[in-house]
């Protein structure tokens, strides 16, 4: 199965409120928010929080100059207060090391959205010898960013300044599948990042732990919200017909995997299955029983 173009991670808020804070990685000269507060080695530093249960159309603060830089995983904790965002970077900042970067973290509830970024404001570096720009490595690392709220997100939907949408926990409107057989039970579920409209994958299966090496033994169904489920598969391909609408059924020979994909309404969704487990006819069977929940 591959998701190609793709990688792969409510209610309203109570508060619109602002926090930055740079990664874990020294004490760190940056440029100032034009409306906001950038903490510079120190682990929170708050900024303006509206009046109880206010909402706006928009942030009232921005994210700090910078190059924004994506981030792939997300997690909130501290009773939904701190978030935590990680992303593939530089090597942690030091002043004397010209490849190394500094970010810092941005987040601020819109509606039952939390917009957020990880921005890269690494101060200018001094070139190397002659003047000439020292030579980077393209190693990636891991890096995180904490963002500290001034009361709980109790939404689902993150959404990354960089242009992608996420998801902390499973959104509302996901489909339910009426033919699944009832020993095929929800097993796991996570965001799949990478999607401007954001994704939900859910595993089913009649397994407690099902081999996440294999597509044999369980079911993946991926729901895309208002985009394309950008989910294809082996090289086999021919169109289907899902409840009278063109839908794609990839098939890969090596090992019988299967991937449907097709539109509901304006959201794109996908099955991904082995043909041992669901032939052709069935997985058809299964998507056409697919409802909003």
């Amino acid at each position: 199965m591959d998701l190609r173009g793709h990688r792969s991670r409510g209610m309203a808020p109570l508060a619109v409120g602002l926090t930055l804070v740079v990664a874990a990685c020294g004490s760190v000269p940056a440029p100032s928010s034009p409306s906001g507060a950038l903490a510079t080695g120190s682990p929170v530093a708050s900024g303006s929080v509206a009046p109880q249960g206010a909402r706006s159309a928009t942030p009232r603060t921005s994210s700090p100059p910078g190059t924004l830089t994506r981030f792939d995983g997300q997690s909130l904790t501290e009773g939904n207060q701190l978030l935590t965002l990680q992303f593939v970077g530089g090597r942690f900042y030091s002043p004397m090391d010209p490849c190394s970067r500094a970010y810092a973290g941005w987040a601020e509830p819109v509606g039952d959205v939390l917009e957020a970024a990880v921005v890269d404001v690494t101060p200018p570096q001094p070139v190397g010898n002659g003047g000439t720009p020292a030579a980077c490595d393209a190693v990636g690392h891991f890096r995180t960013v904490t963002v500290s709220l001034p009361t709980p997100f109790v939404g689902s939907r993150i959404h990354d300044r960089a242009g992608y949408t996420h998801f902390v926990l499973a959104p509302d409107g996901l489909v339910t599948l009426r033919a699944l057989p009832a020993s095929w039970l929800l097993r796991s579920e996570r965001d799949v990042e990478d999607s401007p409209t954001g994704r939900w994958q859910r595993t089913y299966s009649p397994l407690a732990n099902p081999d996440v090496a294999t597509s044999k033994g369980k079911i993946d169904l991926f729901q895309a919200f208002g985009g394309p489920a950008g989910v294809s598969g082996g090289d086999e391909q021919r169109t289907v017909t899902v409840n009278g609408r063109s839908a794609t059924l990839y098939r890969s020979a090596p090992d019988g995997e299967l991937v449907l994909v097709w539109d509901l309404g304006s959201d794109g969704l996908a099955l991904a299955a082995n043909e041992s487990d669901f032939p052709a006819d069935k997985l058809i069977l299964l998507a056409e029983s697919a409802t909003p929940g």
